[in-house]
């Protein structure tokens, strides 16, 4: 209501001051009296027929900018077109874009005079990931004497979306080793049960199905089939989506990874961890790189803490059997993180990643947990942003 007041005080001024002049001119007559009148005439006439002509259809504004998608930390720069129907004088046009995800709107100031087409641009510096929407635009402009205002919103929507940066991570083979043998494959090994290599003596744990009678009759020895072995450089991500404030940076080094095994001609997937449930299963290929980036530059942190290990289950039985679960966590999950993988059991992941900030210590609980999944058979690394790159160098997925 103030609002409302506010904006139509203006005209009331210039009414009154209309009707006064007049009612001077006419009781008091005079060259002094009329020439007042006539002088104010005009500049009340343009107050008049500045509402008629500033209405919203008489403004044609687009809003252009130099990409639709780019990484976040990039700049973009927005261009502004504004074309008039009518050409009305203008003695100040103030043109603010605004956006919801922007803190300050941009305003550029024009004096138009009879002008119908106007153009500026202005640059967003560091662009933050996510998918950002500009929803409209304010066009203000006013009488010479500041008396009257007039505000037009017109609804102008442009998108960006804002890919998670991303770094160079030195894509090398992780190695897989056993309890009974030595180091295998790379990140995978798996068993090609259709094609048979060779044979050799019976170690225990082999299947039934694996002995070989006629060789064991043979050599009178049990004797066990020995299969080919497929090798790949498949990985499933488990990112960790609790609240945290290093949340940006694992959303990064997730970003870094899965850039890394792309371009090596890897095969990879995703899924996250968490009470909101999203699986995207290991493929190669720059497509799928995109669809995986554009789930990263929209996905958002839960606000509260999931203490059940059902996400760790979901997705055990969705991970492709042979690919190496790759944790990617933050300390202030570590402990939740450390509970779910102990209640479910069956699932082990081979590396979990600690994501810390810059100068943030490594505490004696986060210490004492990482040393809980070293028990467990499961590598775990804390990496600050300045370790991404050498993240995967040496790392034994056991």
């Amino acid at each position: 209501m103030k609002h409302r007041l506010s904006a139509h005080f203006g005209w009331v001024v210039v009414l009154l001051c209309l009707l006064a002049v007049f009612s001077y001119a006419m009781f008091q007559g005079g060259f002094a009296s009329w020439f007042l009148f006539i002088t104010f005439l005009p500049l009340a006439l343009y107050a008049i027929l500045l509402a008629v002509f500033c209405r919203p259809g008489t403004w044609a504004v687009t809003r252009e900018t130099d990409r639709s998608t780019c990484q976040a930390g990039e700049a973009v720069t927005v261009t502004i077109r504004i074309q008039r129907k009518w050409p009305f004088p203008l003695f100040v046009l103030l043109i603010k874009d605004e956006a919801p995800w922007l803190e300050t709107g941009n305003a550029h100031l024009f004096f138009p005079a009879f002008k119908n087409n106007l153009i500026f641009s202005y640059q967003i510096p560091d662009v933050p990931r996510g998918e950002h929407v500009f929803e409209r635009m304010t066009i203000k402009t006013g009488d010479l004497l500041g008396l009257v205002e007039k505000e037009v919103t017109l609804a102008v929507k442009t998108e960006i979306l804002v890919y998670p940066a991303w770094q160079k991570v030195l894509h090398q083979t992780v190695e897989s080793g056993y309890e009974q043998g030595a180091a295998a494959s790379r990140l995978k090994i798996q068993s090609d049960h259709t094609t048979v290599a060779g044979i050799r003596n019976y170690q225990p744990g082999d299947p039934f199905t694996w002995i070989d009678w006629k060789a064991t009759a043979r050599m009178n020895e049990i004797q066990s089939k020995e299969f080919e072995i497929r090798q790949s450089n498949d990985l499933f991500l488990l990112m960790d989506r609790k609240n945290s404030p290093n949340f940006e940076l694992l959303v990064q080094f997730t970003a870094s990874l899965i850039h890394a095994a792309i371009r090596s001609g890897g095969r990879i997937g995703l899924g996250t961890l968490g009470q909101a449930a999203a699986f995207f299963p290991v493929q190669s290929g720059e497509t799928h790189r995109n669809v995986l980036f554009r789930y990263l530059a929209v996905v958002e942190p839960e606000s509260v803490l999931e203490t059940e290990p059902e996400p760790v289950r979901n997705r055990s039985i969705l991970m492709p059997k042979g690919a190496v679960p790759v944790v990617i966590t933050t300390p202030q999950a570590l402990e939740t993180l450390a509970d779910d993988l102990k209640r479910a059991g069956y699932i082990h992941p081979a590396i979990v990643f600690v994501i810390k900030g810059e100068n943030e210590p490594v505490s004696d609980t986060e210490t004492r947990y990482c040393r809980l999944l070293e028990q467990k058979k499961i590598r775990t690394r804390i990496l600050y942003e300045e370790d991404f790159y050498s993240s995967l160098k040496g790392l034994k997925a056991r």
